[in-house]
């Protein structure tokens, strides 16, 4: 399954997680870092599945199933993260906003083909390895 927005879609994604591969001398930047990431990876992955409609949700979860597996390390850190709660209380604040349901199910399949295309492309996979050093930095 190859993505054809990798160009597209690539550079949204390295904007939610700029600036990931600089070591941040002040704590309070780290976190900030940490939390960005993982609200960032949440809204794309289990989040974005919130937005779906049935019918978009099956296939998306079958992206979402292949993403998690490429990536355990990076979804197991983002799950138990400190910033979870957060991350989650965000979406669904966004969803009792959102009433466009052809909005969000278009939402939903361009966050799927974000999915397809960080799996599929090395900017991707660069990303999701600086997500994960991102992560495993100590508070």
């Amino acid at each position: 399954m190859k993505a054809k927005l990798n160009i597209k879609l690539i550079p949204l994604f390295f904007a939610l997680v700029a600036n990931t591969s600089a070591v941040a001398n002040d704590l309070s930047k780290q976190v900030q870092m940490q939390q960005k990431m993982v609200k960032g990876i949440y809204q794309l992955t289990d989040g974005a599945l919130s937005m779906c409609s049935k019918e978009d949700a099956i296939v998306f979860k079958e992206t979402l199933t292949l993403f998690k597996n490429s990536y355990p390390k990076v979804m197991k850190l983002v799950s138990s993260s400190p910033y979870i709660e957060l991350a989650k209380s965000d979406v669904y604040k966004r969803l009792k906003i959102e009433s466009d349901i052809a909005a969000l199910s278009q939402q939903c399949l361009f966050k799927q083909k974000m999915l397809t295309t960080i799996m599929t492309t090395e900017e991707g996979k660069l990303t999701m390895a600086k997500a994960l050093h991102t992560l495993q930095s100590n508070n």
